[in-house]
């Protein structure tokens, strides 16, 4: 069971287009979203295909049950944090975090906190390129402009 997240919903989109390049099988993975997202921010068929849509149209988180089913998840660092209310800590025998380098720490550690001492943990990215962007003082002071992968 892998869990894939990037720090943006665009980064998350790409993974599970190219995931879905391979041909995984559509009840073996899902595209998680936040419930708020705007269904026509979704550019590609491939990565809607894998979507918890409802009939009006809207995301929808599924039930713990219905996410157990599932091989692989993709998200958002932060809508990973749904994951988290429904208590899916140990399911996941691999997370990935893509991106790693642009994501703020407090949002890589969304996806972190599904994991236990079993659990592979892969960040992915490169620290020496585009990282957090902070536009606060306080921000800056509290070091938020440095990602895990700097501080690692």
């Amino acid at each position: 069971r892998v869990l894939v997240c990037a720090p943006s919903n665009v980064a998350a989109d790409l993974l599970c287009e190219r995931l879905a390049s391979v041909r995984i099988p559509k009840n073996s993975m899902l595209r998680l979203n936040a419930r708020k997202r705007d269904p026509k921010s979704i550019l590609s068929k491939s990565v809607e295909d894998f979507c918890a849509i409802r009939s009006n149209g809207s995301y929808t988180v599924p039930e713990s049950e219905i996410l157990l089913d599932y091989r692989i998840i993709i998200s958002t660092c932060i809508s990973a944090g749904f994951l988290v209310s429904r208590e899916l800590t140990s399911f996941f025998t691999h997370i990935l975090v893509d991106e790693a380098g642009q994501a703020f720490v407090p949002e890589t550690f969304v996806p972190l906190s599904l994991a236990d001492s079993n659990t592979k943990i892969i960040l992915a990215g490169d620290s020496k390129q585009l990282g957090p962007l902070v536009r606060s003082r306080e921000g800056l002071h509290w070091k938020l402009d440095c990602s895990l992968l700097e501080h690692l």
